[in-house]
């Protein structure tokens, strides 16, 4: 979990911040929160080497009191299989 909120914060723009995550045992990570230019987040998302098939969920709405959108995201945690328990492992 740390290293996903790691690899966030650095694909992320600065002027976007979370209000919610959810990581669910499917792998299927969710976040909302606001941005001046959600519209972009997608590709910006595509950067994070943890996070594939990134969606939309919902539309952008704007934020009338903070002035910029708010947003609700999906997408799929990838789990690389070197970081995958083995057989062998205690």
């Amino acid at each position: 979990m740390a290293a996903l909120l790691n690899e966030l914060t650095a694909c992320l723009p600065s002027d976007t911040w979370l209000d919610q995550l959810e990581v669910n045992d499917g792998a299927d990570v969710s976040f909302s929160g606001q941005s001046a230019k959600a519209s972009a987040l997608i590709t910006r998302i595509k950067a994070c080497r943890s996070l594939e098939n990134a969606q939309f969920e919902g539309v952008i709405q704007p934020d009338a009191q903070t002035g910029k959108d708010q947003f609700s995201l999906r997408a799929h945690l990838h789990q690389e299989t070197g970081d995958a328990p083995t057989s062998d492992t205690p």
